[in-house]
């Protein structure tokens, strides 16, 4: 199912019989919050944009690249496989097609994944960086820059590409700030696959130097998965987390592991509380010290709008 609505789930804290004053105008650019006013309740609202609006679609990547702009690329309806770009200025919720940045990737970008390299970064700044996914005609395991102050292509170095993991789609590709690596997780390639196959478990990295190298990691990892999501927090040590998918052709899973990148170290955790059912395709975003699951996919024929909680603190699901 593809969809081009744009929603917001807004926080807020409530005062026992009497809604908060600030309720009466909402900003999709959130206020800080005091860690003692942690919400106490949530709402849907349906955001109502303008300007160039982006097809219905899905398996695409979409990156906060600023304080204000969001960038979609890429992904596919029932029918069609698209190369196009759009960014989303959040301040007027406006769409606006990059038909640069469409004409120098080219070729159509399904279930690939991008990160957005800031300011700091040792060699490059406000550039987008993509991996992997369908191009159109194979499954690819190749690099794509872009820059977002001009969005321009910068075409990667060759020397890039001499030690690679495998083609593949569906992966997780999360940059971690701990160590200025991005780690690439599981994926699916349906040429390349097998249930003794070790590609998809395997943890790669691209270090600051634009070097691949596969990670040598220290105890048993999560089963070979694609579709699931994976988050980089701080708390309680620089880590990774990794939740659900899929594992082979129709197994969805909703196990959760803890990749410890101080020790290289895999560990499963067990939370309690009402957990979400094995899941799909569903978003994970870290807000302080909870990991907010939203949407995503039971089954092949069934699908969620319901968001679920992780307390990273406690380890303890709410839904």
């Amino acid at each position: 199912v593809s969809t081009q609505s744009t929603w917001g789930l807004f926080y807020q804290r409530m005062e026992e019989g009497k809604k908060n004053e600030e309720d009466k105008s909402l900003s999709l650019i959130p206020k800080p919050v005091a860690e003692e006013d942690k919400p106490t309740s949530y709402r849907w609202v349906q955001v109502k944009c303008k300007g160039e609006l982006p097809t219905p679609r899905s398996s695409h990547i979409c990156v906060v690249i600023n304080d204000s702009t969001i960038l979609l690329q890429g992904g596919c309806d029932n029918y069609r496989d698209f190369g196009d770009a759009y960014t989303l200025d959040i301040r007027n919720m406006k769409w606006k097609r990059q038909w640069k940045l469409e004409n120098g990737i080219g070729n159509p970008f399904v279930g690939h994944e991008a990160i957005i390299l800031h300011q700091g970064h040792k060699n490059l700044c406000e550039h987008v960086v993509l991996f992997g996914g369908w191009d159109g005609r194979a499954y690819s395991n190749k690099i794509v820059l872009f820059d977002t102050r001009f969005f321009e292509v910068v075409s990667p170095d060759e020397k890039w590409q001499k030690v690679v993991p495998s083609a593949r789609k569906g992966h997780t590709f999360t940059y971690s700030p701990y160590d200025e690596k991005a780690y690439l997780i599981g994926g699916w390639n349906p040429l390349d696959w097998s249930y003794n196959s070790t590609y998809f478990s395997e943890v790669w990295s691209l270090n600051s130097e634009w070097k691949w190298e596969k990670e040598v990691i220290i105890d048993s990892p999560p089963c070979p998965r694609r579709g699931h999501s994976c988050i980089y927090s701080s708390f309680p040590v620089p880590c990774l987390l990794v939740f659900g998918g899929v594992h082979g052709y129709n197994k969805f899973i909703n196990d959760i592991y803890f990749l410890d990148l101080e020790k290289k170290k895999w560990k499963k955790v067990m939370p309690t509380g009402s957990s979400p059912p094995p899941i799909a395709w569903h978003s994970a975003t870290l807000l302080k010290k909870e990991m907010y699951v939203i949407g995503g996919m039971y089954s092949a024929e069934e699908y969620s709008n319901e968001v679920y909680i992780l307390k990273l603190d406690t380890f303890t699901w709410s839904k």
